[in-house]
């Protein structure tokens, strides 16, 4: 009995060892990388560490996107703890390349492709050097950070030199899978996650795919640069309108509505500060007592104006840089016209009026 009770002690340990099984979260970046991937890829990794999985992988299909939001999201794939592994399952892309760079370990699907990630406009022209030299920059320092060529990850957004063997000059990289492989820029070729797992000995996981819930997937809708965009336009739209004709009326209603859709998912992501609330309101009423309690157009409307477009640019990120900054990276199509919108506004509502 005493000898029995031994065994048991013994290889007590070791059962619980086999019997643990790994814990693998999956997550996807399908789509374009702007603040609504960003922000799921938060929410993926904040899920990961909750579950306390032992593997994170991302399955990726992207043509790119922001550099402000791929950024954001190399460093916290980086500060993670545990292993992040991506699985290129067709594109990776200008800012799906920068991604799939800062993660542990690359594999890719026969036929997919990993580079092209040179800066470009909202019109698809080639940004100006300064910010080609911090996209550089950073995928340098990302290759470098996890062993691999930071000449070849600089290769992939500037053409003007050359790497023997690799690209000539006036080239920029996009490697397939087989060239990626060669270059150490991809660990495998394989045809699924299980192949992934199965390369890396892990017989026995168990598979989260994480996916956002209800209240998540709405307040990624409307941080949805395309519908902020078109937000926009119905606040300046609506304060113009009712400035046209005062008095409380569907334009005003439509504007305050808007405004609400608008920052309440800002705020709830941790993009809006108390501050910016605060302020907007003090614009709102500014506006009121403009239209409501001294009829026209002056001090009031004019601060009330300014406060709420700043709270505007503030919240969306604008006021970060100089103007060619707005346009050449921060700025979708859309909101270069929601922009040029409230300047047309302003010689409209200015009292100074030449003839």
């Amino acid at each position: 009995m005493n000898r029995f009770l031994l065994i048991l002690i013994l290889f007590a340990p070791l059962s619980n060892l086999v019997a643990q099984r790994s814990k693998v979260m999956v997550m996807e970046i399908k789509s374009e990388i702007d603040p609504r991937t960003n922000r799921y890829v938060e929410l993926a990794l904040a899920h990961a560490e909750e579950t306390k999985a032992d593997i994170v992988i991302i399955e990726m299909d992207t043509y790119g996107g922001l550099v402000t939001d791929a950024k954001e999201i190399v460093d916290k794939i980086m500060d993670f703890k545990k292993p992040v592994w991506v699985y290129i399952n067709s594109d990776a892309a200008s800012a799906g390349a920068l991604i799939s760079i800062a993660c542990d370990s690359i594999y890719m699907s026969p036929g997919a492709s990993i580079g092209a990630a040179t800066v470009v406009d909202e019109t698809g022209a080639k940004a100006p050097d300064k910010y080609q030299s911090y996209m550089r920059g950073i995928m340098r320092s990302t290759a470098e950070e996890n062993g691999r060529d930071p000449r070849i990850a600089e290769g992939m957004v500037d053409e003007s030199f050359a790497i023997e063997g690799i690209k000539k000059e006036g080239q920029i990289i996009t490697f397939s899978t087989s060239e990626a492989l060669k270059h150490g820029f991809c660990e495998a070729k394989v045809e699924s996650i299980n192949e992934i797992l199965a390369r890396n000995r892990v017989a026995d996981f168990e598979i989260d795919r994480f996916e956002l819930d209800t209240a998540d997937k709405i307040i990624s809708i409307f941080i949805n640069p395309f519908i902020s965009g078109i937000l926009i336009l119905i606040i300046i739209g609506g304060i113009y309108f009712e400035m046209q004709s005062p008095g409380i009326g569907f334009a005003l209603l439509a504007s305050v509505v808007a405004m609400i859709l608008y920052l309440v998912p800002y705020y709830l992501n941790g993009l809006a500060d108390n501050w910016e609330i605060i302020s907007l309101f003090i614009g709102l009423a500014l506006l009121g007592v403009e239209i409501f309690v001294i009829p026209g157009f002056g001090v009031a409307g004019i601060a009330g104006l300014t406060v709420i477009v700043t709270v505007w640019l503030a919240v969306a990120g604008f006021a970060q840089g100089s103007f060619d900054v707005i346009t050449t990276v921060t700025l979708s199509p859309l909101a270069s016209v929601e922009l040029l919108n409230v300047l047309a506004f302003v010689p409209t509502f200015t009292p100074f009026t030449c003839h």
